[in-house]
């Protein structure tokens, strides 16, 4: 005869093991590949600000800003958008550029400014501007403020 207590405890084993299979860590990234359809780029520029939250109990938090220019032809529309961190030595913050749209035939390259926003991590070793299978800049210094005593010690 079998024992009703470990039919039991194998069912809860199972229904506990469900939830678990479909818990994720943070945000799904999209990590399709991007075709690159930029000309050229210039003046990149990546620094952390610290900005304050709007609660009743306002606390700071740490943004990492990535700005510079991308000359691609007339018709596509360019963005950035936050890639994987490579945790190196000293971590990398990857950035890629999206171009979105098709040439437009004659048109003359146009430049675009751009810029991307992303939670700050706790230090870098710099930032990698990634376009399609390619970095097209990378930069090394990376300014961040003091830590202030109103920051959320939780986000790192």
């Amino acid at each position: 005869m079998e024992n009703p207590l470990f039919r039991r405890c194998a069912a809860c084993a199972l229904l506990l093991a469900f939830p678990a299979a479909c818990a994720l860590d943070g945000p799904v990234r999209d990590v399709s590949y991007s075709a690159c359809h930029v000309l050229g780029s210039s003046d990149w520029k990546a620094e952390v600000e610290i900005t304050s939250t709007s609660s009743p109990i306002p606390f700071l938090t740490r943004k990492l800003v990535v700005t510079g220019k991308v000359t691609t032809a007339s018709g596509y529309f360019v963005s950035l958008a936050e890639g994987p961190v490579a945790r190196l030595d000293e971590p990398i913050q990857q950035v890629r550029v999206r171009t979105e749209g098709s040439a437009e035939p004659g048109g003359a390259p146009v430049v675009h400014d751009v810029r991307v926003v992303v939670p700050a991590i706790k230090r870098y070793g710099g930032v990698a501007i990634r376009c399609g299978d390619g970095i097209i800049a990378e930069i090394r210094d990376v300014p961040a403020p003091p830590r202030q005593k109103r920051e959320n010690p939780w986000r790192f």
